[in-house]
């Protein structure tokens, strides 16, 4: 099985010189998780990333296109 990954997007600003930044983390899960599960994880890199970002980021999975939420 392949490990899902978590990918933090951060569409910076470039008006003022902060460009576009992309990290990509492992998950801890597999898709196979209760959705409420997921959505803490989800909520939880926000605040980490957002603190560093000024809330300019948003987070999704790499299973998220074959999910039905």
């Amino acid at each position: 099985m392949e490990q899902e990954k978590c990918i933090v997007h951060d569409i910076g600003d470039p008006s003022v010189g902060i460009q576009p930044q992309t990290w990509v983390l492992d998950c801890p899960f597999h898709m196979d998780e209760e959705k409420e599960n997921i959505e803490f994880f989800r909520s939880k890199i926000y605040e980490l990333y957002s603190e560093f970002s000024e809330s300019r980021v948003y987070v999704s999975f790499s299973f998220e296109s074959d999910m039905d939420y």
